[in-house]
């Protein structure tokens, strides 16, 4: 080979071994969390991150298994609030898109990946995505909120129907995440005060509202 093939191909060399090299270093490195949740039942965590969802066992932080989420769609900030993580009561994991009614739920076994897209039953001409999500033992549902829309919905345990939740006083439009189902008195459906702002949903028995921590 002649010198100036040599002084050629030699930078191309280089370049392709670094694009290479960082190409496998991305594949390697822990992805970027957008939440995670924490199975202590079954000494497991699940991270969700931008290329899906990552399960850790506990036990062994080695071990490592990546799921896809096939379809999965969510905008970013500064456009919207992160998309949510949530166990089901079977251990399995809830996702969803903070822009399409769409659950994805990954097995605890067998990691297999189903989509769900929800039947809602209002604000049809919305576009709307959950931006938290929980499992209410007590009442056998999930609830979602959406963050942009400041709408509370409880959904199905099929994963079929969303039913939005009419509240006297909306959610607000900060971002924030669901940690624990709302409480409901035995009479009936309160107001929801407080939920996104303090990151905990509380549907307060009529009378004792306490103040939006937002406007203090």
């Amino acid at each position: 080979m002649s010198t100036n093939a040599i002084r050629f191909v030699l930078p191309l060399v280089i370049v392709l071994e670094i694009v290479c090299g960082r190409a496998r270093a991305n594949e390697n490195a822990t992805p970027v969390e957008i939440t995670r949740q924490v199975d202590a039942a079954r000494n497991r965590v699940w991270l969700l991150a931008r290329d899906g969802v990552s399960v850790y066992d506990k036990a062994a932080p080695d071990r490592v298994a990546r799921v896809s989420l096939p379809d999965w769609m969510w905008i970013g900030a500064p456009y919207g609030c992160p998309p949510a993580l949530a166990l089901g009561p079977k251990g399995e994991a809830l996702i969803t898109s903070n822009v399409v009614p769409t659950l994805w739920r990954v097995d605890p076994g067998t990691l297999a990946v189903t989509e769900h897209a929800l039947a809602l039953d209002a604000d049809t001409d919305k576009e709307i995505g959950f931006t938290g999500l929980a499992w209410s033992a007590k009442h056998g549902a999930f609830y979602a909120v959406s963050a942009f829309h400041g709408s509370v919905w409880r959904i199905d345990p099929l994963l079929t129907r969303a039913q939005k939740i009419t509240a006297p006083a909306p959610a607000g439009k900060a971002c924030g995440r669901m940690q624990q189902p709302p409480v409901f008195p035995e009479r009936a459906i309160v107001p929801l005060v407080g939920f996104l702002f303090a990151l905990l949903v509380r549907l307060l028995i009529p009378g004792s509202v306490e103040e939006d921590p937002a406007k203090t």
